[in-house]
């Protein structure tokens, strides 16, 4: 007995000498100073030489997503932004001028590695995410590209113009936008972050998402973007989410938004039909011509995963950062494509379209409810438009491509 009570004290004896000896390792291991990696003289680029290079080589669009003319133009507008104390500068190896912060902000999102940048900038990889978010916040708060949504008569005229000119016959003549969610992956959010991980898995798409929601004009510029919710949200909650849903209410009846069938049909967001409702003809028909429009914001998703490569992979930062993320690559979109539209010509697509009070089958004023053919008011109803997945206004659309005579295309029945 005696000698189980030794052995057992012994033992305890051990483990508290154990633990006392790695109590006072890790004490230890924190009082130390931590070694540092050791500075290092990094050579800034020289952005005249490195600009010059890539002209001669023709390579200068391809690497920054536009023209040399385009991205000065751009520096330009965040110059004020970016500059930096030139003194202060000169004693961390010198300034990091505004070209290298949109550089680096533009290369990054267009796909470039992080490690290959700040090898070709001479810049620290603190320095680079602290220039990257820097640049993101100065683009995001510049006025020459905001994102803007048509809310003045003049501006709401102008889109259902554009989209009348792109669409067969100038069928749908009071659409102002077209609307449809995107699913951007992302790394598995931190729980820090959110409250619910799961909930950013998508079931459909098999990844950590979130759901942005997105309007295009006709030349696939967006009107709206914004990080929505979390990506197992479906559409029809997810514009509820984000202003857009107010937006779109407050549009002058008679103009609507066109949107896939996982929205919920109303007097301002217009749906195709879908489901045994396709079976009709009229009703499939009315889907094709809609369809014409509806696939703008699709091509705008297209070309913004294609040119901000990205998004072709899982984004790895904070969900902070993706919302400022989502915001500036959709104002990059849209500046490279108002660079490309006023290098061929601005709104060469709309030229034909007769202005206000001009004569033709184009809307010649901003109804404030929905018209026939002839001009007379189609009259809703005082409440009509507080009636989610039903609408007036979609059947009014689908009577007058039946008026006009239009049929879903024999081929495109045939591919359907």
């Amino acid at each position: 007995m005696l000698m189980l009570i030794a052995e057992e004290d012994s033992a305890m004896a051990a483990a508290s000498i154990f633990i006392h000896m790695m109590i006072f390792t890790i004490g230890i291991y924190y009082c130390m100073p931590h070694v540092r990696n050791p500075s290092c003289a990094e050579q800034r680029l020289i952005w005249s030489d490195y600009e010059n290079r890539n002209i001669r080589r023709g390579t200068f669009r391809r690497a920054l997503r536009m023209e040399k003319h385009s991205f000065d133009r751009l520096v330009d507008m965040v110059r004020l932004k970016l500059s930096v104390d030139r003194t202060m500068a000169q004693l961390r190896g010198g300034p990091i001028i505004p070209e290298l912060c949109v550089f680096c902000t533009v290369r990054y999102f267009a796909g470039g590695s992080y490690l290959d940048i700040i090898d070709i900038c001479g810049i620290s990889v603190p320095s680079f995410y602290r220039v990257l978010w820097r640049t993101v916040r100065a683009m995001n708060q510049c006025p020459e590209l905001d994102i803007n949504w048509p809310k003045q008569p003049a501006e709401i005229y102008a889109a259902a113009s554009g989209f009348q000119s792109v669409g067969t016959d100038g069928t749908i003549n009071n659409c102002v936008g077209v609307v449809d969610g995107y699913l951007l992956r992302t790394a598995t959010p931190r729980r820090s972050e959110v409250k619910n991980v799961r909930s950013f898995f998508s079931g459909h798409y098999k990844c950590y998402g979130v759901n942005v929601q997105a309007v295009a004009d006709h030349h696939s510029r967006f009107t709206y973007i914004a990080m929505a919710a979390p990506g197992v949200t479906g559409d029809r909650d997810a514009i509820k989410a984000v202003s857009l849903y107010q937006l779109v209410e407050d549009l002058p009846y008679g103009y609507c938004v066109i949107g896939d069938a996982a929205y919920d049909a109303s007097e301002h967001m217009v749906t195709i039909f879908d489901g045994a409702d396709r079976l009709n003809s009229k009703y499939d028909d009315f889907n094709f011509y809609a369809s014409q429009l509806r696939i703008r914001v699709e091509m705008a998703f297209g070309m913004m995963q294609n040119k901000w490569a990205i998004l072709q992979r899982p984004v790895t930062c904070r969900l902070k950062n993706i919302r400022l993320m989502v915001q500036v690559i959709g104002r990059l979109h849209n500046y490279c494509i108002n660079e490309r539209l006023e290098e061929h010509g601005k709104d060469t697509e709309s030229a034909s379209i007769p202005k206000p009070n001009g004569n033709g089958t184009n809307v010649a004023y901003l109804p404030t409810e929905p018209c026939d053919g002839d001009g007379n008011p189609l009259v809703l109803g005082h409440n009509a438009h507080r009636f989610t997945a039903n609408s007036v206004l979609r059947e009014y659309m689908a009577d007058r491509v039946l008026k006009k005579g239009l049929k879903r295309p024999a081929t495109n029945k045939i591919r359907k």
